[in-house]
């Protein structure tokens, strides 16, 4: 990520490790240039703690606790200057998981609202039907998010959560996509030999790549 400063000249510079838990307390690295002596850092407008100056192009501090997903890294001089990264570190809270999607199943053409059940869902959080976005996506509680499906291809989804802190939960197979109804009207042949092997045609509608067929 590129950063601006107002001191000398444009600056590049990174934090490392750029993620941490919300509660703060992660030791980060943070690198650029023309770092001077009584500098100070902030995450997502926090101050951060224990700053160490390093060098001119290398400080270390103690993250602050912040808000769940990315946060601006700001570095100030005293001279007032700044260099800012946007979304330079991203505050993490627990992992989510899923575990149902109910009804499991629904319409190619989506729109079906669906109810998903697992852990730690956060505000802002998204939702994926076979790689699609849902629609109308409303985190209920921890444990519950509701939304609308979008369209999908026939057959089995994946369904994904993923947390504004970029933390995920996958169902796989976890809703089906579903067409009209086949219907069978005739089979030709519809006589054989015991043993199997008659090559028949089967006529009805609605068939689609990857049917079955049983006898």
């Amino acid at each position: 990520h590129a950063i601006t400063s107002a001191s000398k000249s444009s600056t590049r510079a990174g934090v490392s490790p750029g993620v941490g838990p919300t509660a703060g307390g992660t030791t980060v690295t943070v690198t650029g240039s023309n770092f001077a002596t009584g500098v100070t850092v902030t995450f997502g407008g926090a101050g951060a703690g224990s700053v160490t100056l390093q060098s001119s192009s290398q400080l270390t501090c103690v993250t602050p606790a912040g808000g769940m997903g990315p946060a601006a890294v700001v570095v100030t001089n005293v001279d007032l200057q700044t260099a800012t990264l946007p979304t330079g570190f991203t505050f993490q809270g627990p992992a989510p998981t899923l575990t149902s999607v109910l009804p499991g199943g629904g319409p190619m053409a989506g729109g079906t609202l669906v109810t998903l059940a697992g852990t730690n869902f956060a505000t802002g959080a998204t939702v994926t039907f076979g790689g699609a976005l849902a629609t109308s996506v409303n985190v209920v509680t921890g444990i519950q998010i509701t939304c609308n499906t979008p369209g999908g291809a026939l057959g089995p989804a994946t369904v994904v959560v993923t947390n504004v802190d970029f933390q995920v939960a996958t169902l796989g197979s976890g809703y089906n996509f579903v067409g009209p109804t086949p219907t069978v009207t005739s089979v030709n042949p519809n006589t054989g030999a015991l043993g199997g092997g008659t090559f028949v045609t089967v006529a009805g509608t609605n068939f689609a790549t990857g049917a079955t067929v049983t006898f």
